[in-house]
């Protein structure tokens, strides 16, 4: 009768661990799962992301034009020497009078405001570009990380079944 005792003892015991083993699977391949959805949810805000960084880069081009050519604009009309003489005409009196006259003074004004937003975008543009590199950075470490973390999952996942299934 002992051995028949024994033989009980170990046979609830491995029916035991095999419940165990198989909650253990039921686990891991929930784990898996929280992963890929995980995963897939990251990777989607980071293609948002990126296409959100796209865009700033096609409009900071866009606007870095628009500024060099208006700089280049306004001084090539207030700076050109065919268009300004130096000696009134003969039959005297200024030139410009009136609304139109140190028109020069202000247009350097103007300009120097525009140079200033072209070296505040170019700044802006050097962030955007710094941030978007680091959300890449950390984008591909999260997802390196989260593959390390499944095919250890998906290791133990089998090692488990395997041993579930010996137990039978």
């Amino acid at each position: 009768f002992r051995s028949v005792d024994q033989l009980s003892v170990r046979v609830d015991k491995a029916a035991s661990s095999k419940a165990m083993l198989k909650q253990n699977v039921a686990d891991l391949t929930s784990e898996l799962a929280e992963l890929h959805k995980g995963l897939a949810e990251a990777t989607k805000l980071r293609n948002a992301e990126k296409a959100e960084y796209d865009q700033d880069v096609q409009d900071y081009k866009v606007g870095e034009k628009a500024l060099s050519k208006a700089i280049e604009t306004l001084n090539e009309y207030y700076n050109d020497s065919a268009l300004v003489q130096t000696q009134a005409p003969e039959f005297g009196g200024p030139i410009f009078s009136g609304d139109y006259a140190n028109k020069g003074d202000s247009a350097k004004g103007v300009v120097a405001m525009l140079e200033t937003c072209a070296e505040n975008l170019a700044r802006a543009n050097m962030v955007l570009i710094s941030t978007e590199e680091e959300a890449a950075r950390n984008f591909h470490t999260l997802q390196q990380e989260t593959k390390v973390n499944q095919a250890e999952k998906q290791t133990a996942e089998k090692a488990k079944s395997e041993i579930g299934r010996a137990h039978v």
